[in-house]
C-alpha cells in the first residue's frame, strides 16, 4: 500500500481517496454533490430538482441493467449542466458536475460485459 500523500487525487468521488489507491464514483455521490453544490448556493435552486431527476433516471436504467441507457441519461445532465454554465450554476459547479459525471460513466462502461460498448 502506498503512503498517504494528504491530497486527494479524485475530489470529486464519493469517497475521498487520500491514499491515492482508487475512486469511488456513484449515483448516490452525484446526487450528493449536487445538494451540496445547492446548498452553497453555487447551483440555483430553480433546477435542482431537474438535475436530481436526471441523475434518478440514469440510476434506474443502469440498476435494471441497461447500461447505455443510464450513460444516455448522464450525458443530457451533462448538457443541461453546459447550458446553464454561468447562468443558474457556476463555472466551478459545473466543472465539478461534468467531471464528476464523466468518471461515473467510466465506471458504468467498465460494467459492459467484455467487448460491448455504447452507440
Amino acid at each position: 500500500m502506498e503512503e498517504p500523500t494528504g491530497v486527494d487525487n479524485c475530489p470529486y468521488a464519493a469517497v475521498p481517496d487520500v491514499d491515492s489507491d482508487e475512486c469511488v464514483y456513484s449515483f448516490s455521490g452525484l446526487i450528493d454533490l449536487v445538494v451540496m453544490l445547492v446548498n452553497e448556493e453555487v447551483i440555483s435552486e430553480q433546477i435542482k430538482n431537474s438535475l436530481l431527476s436526471k441523475v434518478g433516471n440514469a440510476e434506474s436504467s443502469f440498476d435494471r441493467g441497461n447500461v447505455c441507457r443510464a450513460m444516455h441519461k448522464l450525458s443530457a445532465l451533462k448538457k443541461q449542466v453546459d447550458v446553464q454554465k454561468g447562468k443558474k450554476i457556476s463555472a466551478d459547479a459545473a466543472t465539478q458536475l461534468i467531471v464528476y459525471s464523466d468518471n461515473l460513466s467510466l465506471y458504468l462502461l467498465s460494467q459492459l460485459p467484455t467487448g460491448e460498448t455504447c452507440d
